[in-house]
C-alpha cells in the first residue's frame, strides 16, 4: 500500500463495555475517561434513568444508568461497575455500566 494511503486509513478503536451481560462499544475518541463508581448526588423529580450528578475535578457531570435507559435488566453495583465519561458536543456525560472489558483495535 502506498505511504500516503496508509496514513489516510482511519483505525477505529472501541472501548467495549457490558450492560446486563450484553456487549456494547464507544469510539475511543468520544471517551474522555473511565472511572470507578463514586458518590452520585441524586436530583429529585427527574427521569429514573438519570442517576444524578458527580463532581469530577471541579466539573459537574450528569450520570445516566444505561441499563435503565435501554430498558435492560439492572445488575447490582459491584467493584467492576464503572462510569464512562463521554463527550457530547461541548458537554460531558457519565454513563453507568456494569463493566469495561477491553479496547478493540
Amino acid at each position: 500500500m502506498p505511504e500516503e494511503t496508509k496514513s489516510a486509513v482511519y483505525e477505529r478503536q472501541l472501548i467495549v463495555f457490558n450492560i446486563s451481560d450484553e456487549e456494547f462499544g464507544f469510539d475511543i475518541n468520544d471517551v474522555r475517561e473511565i472511572i470507578k463508581l463514586v458518590d452520585i448526588t441524586k436530583i429529585p423529580d427527574i427521569e429514573d434513568y438519570f442517576k444524578g450528578i458527580i463532581n469530577l475535578r471541579g466539573n459537574v457531570i450528569g450520570v445516566i444508568d444505561l441499563a435503565k435507559k435501554l430498558h435492560m435488566q439492572e445488575k447490582e453495583v459491584d467493584d467492576k461497575t464503572r462510569i464512562i465519561v463521554v463527550e457530547v458536543g461541548e458537554d460531558q456525560v457519565g454513563l453507568l455500566v456494569d463493566e469495561v472489558s477491553e479496547v478493540l483495535r
